[in-house]
């Protein structure tokens, strides 16, 4: 038979069970029990939020036949407009007090905040400024985005970007 042992740094009771233990915690007069280390177990979550907003895609390197054979459509010289899908994923530990890795309104607020609200029914071209001098393409909004986003969601990990300009295409960035 197994005796539960007391540990006196975490202050809690380690109890048999099974092959493992169980840890049973007393904080302010309530019990909690969790396996040892869930608190370290990293978990992803994914806040989604949604934009308007127009570009065209040129390279104005390119002559008018270049950016009209290279773009296509996306390259009209009275721009075009999507209404994007962004889907932010941030990596963590279970924070113990709150069971959260990081509160999705306040990840959702962050996101507003940063980036959403500089771009919504905007024109990526001529109205955001961290996208001047870049051809607007899903592939450099998103990792833009990146960029804004890695120090604002901290101490929480960006894991992963998905930016959806239409229902059928989107891209996908994780920093690397």
């Amino acid at each position: 038979m197994r005796i539960p042992k007391f540990d006196r740094a975490s202050k809690s009771l380690f109890v048999p069970v099974g092959s493992s233990a169980v840890a049973v915690t007393c904080r302010r007069g309530f019990f909690s029990a969790h396996s040892p280390g869930i608190m370290t177990k990293r978990v992803t979550v994914t806040r989604r939020l949604r934009f308007n907003a127009a570009h065209r895609v040129f390279n104005p390197q390119f002559s008018d036949s270049e950016n009209e054979a290279t773009f296509g459509k996306c390259n009209n010289p009275n721009w075009h407009g999507h209404n994007y899908t962004l889907d932010v994923s941030v990596e963590g530990p279970i924070d113990e007090s709150t069971g959260y890795v990081i509160d999705l309104g306040k990840l959702g607020a962050i996101v507003e905040r940063e980036v959403v609200d500089m771009v919504d029914h905007r024109n990526f071209n001529i109205d955001v400024p961290f996208m001047q001098s870049t051809i607007p393409t899903a592939e450099n909004i998103v990792v833009a985005f990146w960029g804004i986003l890695v120090p604002a969601v901290a101490p929480a990990r960006l894991r992963r970007l998905v930016l959806w300009e239409t229902e059928n295409n989107y891209v996908e960035y994780s920093g690397d």
